[in-house]
């Protein structure tokens, strides 16, 4: 009996080993198959960012590629504009230049008085082909952006045709907007409104004193030009310029309002800045 005890505690002692041995086994099993489940979730997790960071680099690379396109397709178009200006107005105005100068030659032992008339004329329209030129120039310049640096040209333009003439201007803008950048195209249209309207006035209005102003209403630009003039003639005839300035603010997302006062005249544009 005792050695069928002992025996038969060897056999149990066995079984629990084999047991043993089973479990060990199969825990060994499932921690591998866990290592390969965490190997392939690791390895499709770093598969998948892999996938979004290069699907993000083609959406980022297309989207600067259109923004690209679309900042080339706004520069070739005021390239465009730029031209035409040049090509309407200052080819025009040399045209004439160069008319007046062959017949000035022509007529220069004939009618002599005739012959000065149309030299004062070649001089005023060479003058004001170089002031075109100058303005463009100006509004290409990328150290211009400012309305602080628009307000410098705006004096200039006063110092250079009122205060000869005698006239006096009072220039009010809201300094909160001096450090307000306007784009290339923008701030030349705006200038070539005001210059249109300042040059209405001198020709046409017989005034002695005008006002300006420049602010900005949330994120319109408003500039009006008032005068105590009484004018020549109708200042909404097309010969002062108004449709040219009417055109100009249209360019630019804006319209300009040329209204009869008493006495005088004003002249408002407004335009949203972009």
């Amino acid at each position: 009996k005792a050695q069928e005890l002992l025996v038969k505690n060897k056999v149990q002692e066995l079984l629990l080993s084999l047991q043993a041995l089973e479990i060990a086994a199969a825990e060994n099993e499932l921690a591998e198959r866990k290592l390969k489940q965490e190997k392939i979730f690791r390895n499709s997790l770093f598969a998948g960012m892999g996938l979004l960071t290069l699907i993000a680099g083609l959406l980022f690379n297309r989207y600067n590629l259109q923004k690209k396109i679309k900042e080339q397709k706004a520069l070739l178009e005021v390239r465009n504009k730029i031209s035409k200006d040049l090509h309407d107005d200052i080819g025009s105005t040399l045209t004439s230049i160069h008319i007046l100068s062959d017949v000035s030659e022509k007529a220069i032992e004939k009618d002599p008085l005739k012959v000065k008339e149309m030299l004062h004329t070649i001089s005023g329209q060479s003058k004001q082909v170089q002031q075109n030129m100058s303005d463009i120039v100006w509004a290409i310049r990328p150290d211009n952006d400012k309305i602080d640096n628009l307000i410098t040209r705006m004096r200039e333009y006063i110092g250079q045709t009122f205060e000869p003439q005698g006239i006096t201007t009072r220039l009010q803008v809201d300094d909160s907007i001096l450090e307000t950048s306007l784009p290339m195209d923008y701030r030349k249209e705006v200038l070539l409104i005001y210059k249109e309207a300042m040059n209405n006035v001198l020709k046409h209005a017989n005034a002695s004193h005008v006002d300006i102003t420049l602010t900005k209403d949330t994120k319109i630009l408003n500039l009006t030009i008032k005068d105590n003039g009484h004018w020549k003639h109708n200042p909404h005839a097309t010969g002062t310029g108004s449709q040219s300035m009417r055109e100009r603010a249209a360019h630019i997302g804006g319209n300009v309002e040329v209204l009869e006062m008493n006495p005088g005249t004003m002249v408002s544009l407004a335009a949203p800045i972009p």
